[in-house]
């Protein structure tokens, strides 16, 4: 099945990804069915999901983000406030990028509504779905 003929300003579509950017661009001229651009002519292979991310980000309510917050501050002051390693930060931080439930820009989680970066370095604090 031959391309249609592109209008005169060509634009490519974009693969968006959870966190917003942007990679390969996917041919706007391939049908669905054939694996094969007849614009271009060239091989395009499996045509992955392009993934739009939703605006709004429901996180839990601030009562339960507070009181967790409070209880998680709690225990921190009552270990001495000691801090984990730089390592063990990063540790934690990179198994939560590869969470669904972590949204990248705020580096927050859906599911607790924490900041990421302040419950990795509190060694009494741990993943609310038992990940680290």
């Amino acid at each position: 099945m031959p391309c249609k003929t592109p209008p005169k300003k060509f634009t490519e579509k974009f693969i968006t990804n959870n966190c917003g950017t942007r990679t390969k661009p996917l041919c706007k001229w391939a049908s669905g069915k054939i694996k094969f651009c007849g614009l271009h002519g060239c091989n395009i292979g499996e045509q992955p999901k392009i993934i739009v991310p939703s605006k709004e980000v429901v996180y839990p309510g601030m009562a339960k983000m507070g009181k967790s917050f409070i209880t998680d501050s709690a225990k921190f002051i009552k270990g001495g406030m000691k801090r984990r390693s730089v390592k063990e930060q990063q540790k934690c931080l990179s198994i939560c990028k590869k969470c669904s439930e972590f949204v990248v820009p705020a580096m927050r989680c859906r599911q607790c509504g924490c900041s990421m970066r302040l419950k990795a370095r509190w060694p009494s604090s741990h993943c609310s779905l038992g990940k680290w």
